[in-house]
């Protein structure tokens, strides 16, 4: 009878507490982060305590460590911010304050204990640089930039950055790299050095544990980026939970450009755009940045999208002057789909090639795109489309006296816009078709329909 009493009182004791908390405006605060993938068997361990198992949906507090062991863990944290740890990893958040505003005592200081990750910053490393920082054994990364990737090795630490730029800081000092850099440290007290050497980040195998998987896929031969497969799984790091300000390019009813939020699912699939329920899609890609998708049923005039977070005019303004041409290249895109005239059926074809250049200063872009539909292939070409920025972002259309869009025979349709910040992606949506008289009988040639994101080269 006295346990039961003892029981009855520590729970109205902390039923009290909780209650004087809330008055007191003491509130719980929400952790500092949410597994959003845990495959294997990680754990998780707090400041002085044992290692515990770790799960999709756990809660990740400033003081604990990660341990993916032979599995892989995704976290996101509060304020956007994505880290994916590899196997036989360990990360330590030391500390860690993002008060759902940027006033200048955000914080987000980490440790790679052992192992390797891929990270995305959120908004604690783009608005306090200085308030950021991932310490190794030899290294403390300080962030410049948006998405990096580190692995310690024997007695140091290899590194690639993959958009902007990160300062590398050891007891020779600070030194930056950028895009498409990478670089070795193997001395603390020593210079970082450029090197041709690769993060050796291993993908993961297919049917990983919950069939989420979203490791890099180092050497993919792909148009792809991250492109579902068929057993259904997803790579690399990924928009998840509602998105705001994302630009959406969509020829389901037309082509059309507008600004909305979008609602990924915890797999990075795309399921409301602006609220509406979007239909089972296929040929879904999400890298991070810009994502990508079509109808599963496309019968007839399809769904397609491309979509991701607008590129602020201010800085289509600042890159006419730092960077007054960029071109891009073909990071994945939906199959487009068509109809046949002369056999009658539809076509789902393959979508091969693409690039796209964007000259800021003349505000311009010219894009090509090539498609197998088939075994008839297809260019797609439009130049001098012009770019129109407001607060929804920069887009540019096929549509105009001074734009041209044209196959071969017959014509096409495009429209697009920059994603990200610093114009890092663009998507275009298009229709085009061969038939170049619809009055001949019987009609020949072949349509097609589709969606494509592209990467900026650096």
């Amino acid at each position: 009878m006295t346990n039961r009493a003892d029981r009855i009182r520590s729970v109205l004791t902390a039923c009290l507490l909780a209650a004087a908390a809330i008055v007191a405006g003491q509130a719980v605060a929400a952790p500092a982060a949410r597994v959003e993938f845990a495959v294997g068997n990680p754990q998780i361990a707090s400041a002085g305590g044992p290692a515990r198992p770790l799960a999709k949906g756990a809660g990740v507090e400033a003081g604990d460590i990660v341990s993916t062991n032979d599995g892989r863990v995704q976290l996101r944290f509060t304020d956007g911010a994505y880290v994916s740890l590899q196997p036989q990893s360990q990360f330590r958040v030391d500390e860690y304050r993002w008060e759902g505003r940027a006033d200048g005592s955000e914080r987000g200081f980490f440790s790679l204990l052992r192992g390797g990750l891929r990270t995305i910053t959120g908004v604690v490393g783009r608005s306090n640089k200085r308030g950021y920082r991932v310490t190794t054994s030899v290294a403390t990364i300080g962030i410049r930039g948006t998405e990096y990737k580190i692995s310690q090795l024997d007695g140091g630490i290899v590194g690639s950055v993959g958009e902007g730029a990160i300062d590398v800081c050891t007891g020779a000092g600070c030194f930056p790299f950028g895009s498409g850099e990478s670089f070795l440290v193997s001395d603390p007290q020593g210079e970082p050095q450029l090197t041709d050497k690769q993060v050796d980040l291993t993908p993961p195998p297919a049917g990983d544990g919950d069939g989420s998987s979203f490791g890099d896929r180092e050497g993919s031969p792909l148009i792809a980026g991250n492109e579902i497969d068929p057993s259904g799984t997803i790579d690399g790091l990924l928009m998840t939970g509602l998105q705001q300000g994302m630009t959406v390019a969509d020829n389901g009813d037309g082509l059309l450009i507008y600004s909305s939020t979008v609602l990924f699912d915890d797999a990075g699939l795309p399921v409301q755009i602006g609220g509406s329920s979007l239909p089972p899609l296929v040929d879904v890609g999400n890298d991070g940045f810009i994502a990508w998708g079509r109808e599963g049923s496309v019968t007839g005039f399809g769904y397609f999208f491309v979509t991701g977070p607008a590129t602020p005019a201010s800085d289509i303004a600042t890159l006419a002057i730092s960077r007054p041409v960029a071109t891009y290249s073909l990071l994945g895109g939906t199959a487009p789909v068509g109809f046949d005239y002369a056999s009658g059926t539809q076509v789902i074809g393959t979508l091969t090639a693409g690039s796209l250049t964007a000259n800021f200063a003349g505000g311009t872009v010219d894009a090509n795109l090539r498609l197998d539909m088939g075994g008839q292939a297809l260019q797609l070409i439009a130049n001098g489309m012009s770019i129109v920025s407001s607060s929804a972002g920069s887009t540019f259309a096929s549509s105009g006296a001074t734009e041209l869009c044209a196959l071969a025979s017959g014509g096409c349709n495009m429209q697009g816009f920059f994603a990200g910040a610093g114009a890092v992606r663009a998507g275009v949506v298009y229709q085009a078709s061969t038939v170049a008289d619809t009055r001949a009988q019987p009609l020949s040639g072949v349509t097609a329909t589709g969606a494509a994101a592209l990467t900026l080269n650096r």
